[in-house]
């Protein structure tokens, strides 16, 4: 019998270990859509099987990280038998989104008010002139009032419909996209989704090219259920974010600075966030006041597009935008316990109650904001250092806001194909325990989550990565995982 080849052997054994892994998380993500149905809106959310969603989800988590191992196996091989993996990669995370089309959204209800926000804009009408529940009222009988009335069960589904939208602009137009495909349609919107998707995987793997890393570590995103579930399943809008983002980081990376704050404009444009990677990407105009200037009035001017509308509006009880910034709060640890801080601190002073939380608010935000400029201080030294920085932005402001929702940690996904923390990648496997807390508030003793369950999500996030920055500052090793990145990537 012949000898077994060297080399043969180990890519047989790593194939096959790829197609366990993506055959075990394609087929997690089918089973999950034909379980979606016991979540039904005709079921009542007492009885739906809420705990064992976490559980099931936080399982999918930990079993996704096991590609970090086998990305570090399979960067020893030759391009062309990386290549072959890569395509295991991209087929198996394309199935697992596609398997969730057709499926029952998951305790989540924010794309009744994107479908709503798409027919108002694009039948031409201002999405932030009135509520879902203004638009059925008289002053709106010939415009809103009518469209309501053919949006059939959508307009009655709307979360806080009392409140106007949170969206800007960008995300208004992607919900209209929807809508000119299929009128209040979810697989339409899912559709969209989807398109955003694979512009952020092609976006992902021309960066990756760009640094000169493996294109195997767009696993990490592609191959995430937290994506898959978030983006696909439970359809946030999220997704339509990152590809502006990472337009902006590649056209920086590519010495086209302008252009690069002109997409996070646009990125802007769909959500506020990524206002706060400005300071890194305006970080190398710096030698040139010109350039630099001409940046910040096309970022200003952008900005002012997307906020404007909805500032006219923000005055008014039932402004959504004023609501968000004023008192959301969800799933957040540290949020709580500043509060009650804040909340001790302020009593002598007979205060508004609000008032601790505003502070809490202010103090957080300037956390973020101090953030984002410490870590713009120094010049950039090469993509994998913008990249890394990107990231730690990103982090900070998910790690920082009173809302930690699961699709908010979507939002850091990207980064770390760059930059792979553990205590971020343990964050994307933990905070799917989110979803234990329907189980608790159901049964009106939300107290036992937010009090008690929700730190088993954040003590050991802050704990890891607390445990990374000391191998920073103290023992002078990377906080990452360690990446030695072959001359030739696929």
């Amino acid at each position: 019998m012949m000898a077994r080849s060297p080399i043969r052997e180990p890519f047989l054994r790593l194939v096959a270990l790829w197609i366990a892994l993506c055959a075990g998380l394609t087929g997690s993500a089918l089973l999950f859509s034909l379980w979606s149905g016991a979540f039904a809106r005709t079921i009542e959310v007492a009885d739906r099987p809420a705990v064992q969603l976490a559980v099931a989800l936080t399982i999918a988590g930990f079993i996704f990280l096991l590609t970090v191992p086998l990305i570090l196996r399979s960067m020893r091989l030759e391009r062309p038998r990386q290549m072959a993996i890569l395509w295991i990669i991209l087929a198996a995370g394309l199935a697992m989104r596609l398997a969730l089309f057709g499926s029952t959204p998951v305790l989540e209800d924010d794309w009744y008010r994107y479908l709503w926000d798409g027919g108002v804009t694009a039948h031409g009408y201002n999405p932030y002139a009135a509520s879902p529940d203004a638009a059925q009222g008289e002053p709106y009988h010939y415009t809103l009032q009518l469209l309501a009335q053919r949006s059939g069960i959508v307009i009655e589904r709307i979360n806080h419909s009392e409140l106007t939208t949170v969206y800007p602009p960008v995300a208004q137009a992607a919900f209209a996209l929807a809508h000119l495909i299929a009128p209040w349609s979810l697989e339409a919107w899912r559709g969209v989704c989807l398109a955003a998707e694979l512009a952020t995987l092609a976006l992902l793997l021309a960066l990756l090219d760009q640094v000169g890393r493996s294109r195997l570590w767009v696993a990490l995103y592609w191959l995430s259920p937290l994506a898959a579930k978030e983006l696909i399943n439970s359809a946030h809008m999220d997704g339509i974010v990152t590809p502006f983002v990472l337009a902006a980081a590649l056209l920086a990376l590519r010495q086209r600075h302008v252009l690069a704050i002109a997409a996070l404009g646009l990125a802007v444009g769909a959500k506020f966030w990524p206002l706060l990677l400005a300071p890194l990407l305006l970080r190398p105009l710096l030698a040139a006041p010109w350039r630099l200037g001409m940046a910040v009035l096309v970022l200003a001017v952008m900005c002012a597009a997307a906020l404007l509308p909805m500032v006219w509006g923000a005055s008014n009880d039932a402004s959504g935008l004023t609501a968000y910034a004023s008192y959301w709060r969800n799933n957040s640890a540290h949020y709580g316990l500043l509060e009650k801080g804040f909340a001790v601190i302020l009593k002598p002073f007979a205060l508004d109650p609000r008032s601790a939380g505003l502070a809490a608010r202010a103090v957080l935000a300037g956390l973020a904001g101090s953030c984002a400029l410490w870590i713009a201080l120094k010049p950039v030294a090469n993509g994998s250092d913008l990249m890394t920085r990107l990231g730690l932005v990103t982090a900070a402001v998910v790690l920082l806001s009173p809302s930690q929702f699961p699709w908010y940690g979507v939002w850091v996904l990207p980064f770390l194909v760059f930059a792979p923390w553990v205590g971020l990648l343990v964050m994307t496997a933990l905070i799917s325990i989110y979803y234990a807390g329907f189980h608790y508030s159901a049964r009106e003793i939300y107290s036992v989550y937010r009090e008690g369950i929700v730190f088993a999500i954040w003590l050991p996030v802050w704990a890891l990565l607390a445990y990374e920055a000391w191998r920073v500052l103290i023992a002078r090793r990377s906080p990452l995982i360690e990446t030695e990145e072959p001359t030739a990537h696929a």
